[in-house]
């Protein structure tokens, strides 16, 4: 584990760092701009109960009772922009997650074993028939094909004109929904975090911050998943490994404020000795989202806020005491002003 474990986290002594024990003994959150390494940082919670996964969905269900329109908006738009992958975990099944996450980053078709983040709009399928295939490398290296295929010999210019047209497109509706799903991401887990830690939890506060982490979220959500690809490639196994282990790069960036390859070292630290407990979560998450898909759809809204809230709460077990999300007078430096 990382060299304070020694310290008694459990108590907020010494604000300033000068002398023994307690979580102020030393930084549980990067301060903005910091190169604080990484073996410095406090990552998990010594309290952390045997198994985080305890009793979430009902904890997580009095939340969403109580704050039902933060908690329910969010909801649908995790679902629009995030295929229900904001927290990167199986949200439902046959579905893919979206730009992020888990899986995260949600993916790399994790949705299709349950959800993940920015691969989601790519039809891997049709790469086995050459037509998706194709269709990526645009008109150019279809005319280049022309004499070897029949079907692209046939087309004219301005066939393979539309085709390259529709390619770029498809692109840039890709980079859009990437985009405003990593704000989505943001403002879902924030505002669950906030709800957890009695912060302020309107709809506008949770986005507070957003785009000061957007290109570290985007990009660290994208190293997270490129490794589950390339871990689901080598025998499927390593990259439901990963997967567990990413669980929570998009928490380690907003609330760490730690990053790229960190954020996934730092959740690989947090999930240790953890990821057993992670799947029979994710599976927990699946049924309770396919039952919402199946109260005619509708009811997927009110799960779909109950898996984000129970993600955010085992997190927040795991994790430290200290975090961006304290304020000024507890003297953590907030990232998010």
């Amino acid at each position: 584990m990382d060299s304070f474990n020694q310290n008694d986290w459990s108590q907020p002594v010494d604000p300033q760092g000068a002398g023994g024990g307690g979580y102020y003994a030393a930084p549980t959150a990067r301060p903005p701009g910091s190169e604080m390494p990484l073996e410095d940082i406090q990552l998990q919670n010594n309290d952390a109960p045997m198994d985080p996964t305890s009793g979430v969905f009902q904890e997580a269900w009095e939340y969403v009772k109580e704050n039902p329109v933060e908690t329910l908006v969010l909801s649908g738009l995790t679902l629009m922009f995030n295929g229900g992958g904001n927290f990167n975990v199986p949200s439902n099944f046959g579905d893919t997650g979206s730009s992020y996450d888990s899986y995260d980053s949600y993916d790399s078709t994790y949705d299709s074993y349950d959800s993940y983040d920015s691969y989601d709009s790519l039809d891997y399928g049709s790469w086995f028939d050459g037509s998706g295939l194709l269709g990526q490398a645009g008109s150019d290296f279809l005319g280049g094909l022309g004499g070897m295929n029949p079907l692209a010999g046939a087309m004219g210019g301005a066939e393979m004109a539309l085709i390259g047209v529709i390619v770029m497109i498809a692109i840039a509706v890709v980079i859009v929904m990437s985009v405003i799903g990593t704000f989505i991401q943001f403002g879902g887990s924030s505002l669950w975090l906030r709800l957890l830690r009695g912060q302020e939890a309107t709809l506008g506060a949770s986005f507070r911050g957003a785009g000061g982490f957007f290109v570290m979220l985007f990009f660290s959500g994208f190293l997270k998943n490129l490794a589950i690809f390339g871990g689901t490639l080598a025998c499927i196994i390593p990259g439901i490994i990963l997967t567990y282990g990413f669980m929570f790069v998009h928490f380690m960036v907003m609330d760490k404020n730690i990053g790229y390859v960190d954020a996934l070292k730092a959740s690989w630290r947090l999930t240790d000795g953890y990821k057993v407990q992670l799947f029979v979560f994710s599976i927990l998450a699946a049924l309770l989202n396919f039952a919402g898909i199946l109260a005619c759809c509708v009811g997927v809204l009110v799960t779909n806020a109950v898996v984000m809230g129970a993600l955010a709460i085992v997190y927040n077990r795991l994790a430290a005491p200290g975090n961006a999300y304290l304020g000024d007078s507890e003297n953590v430096s907030n990232v998010f002003e």
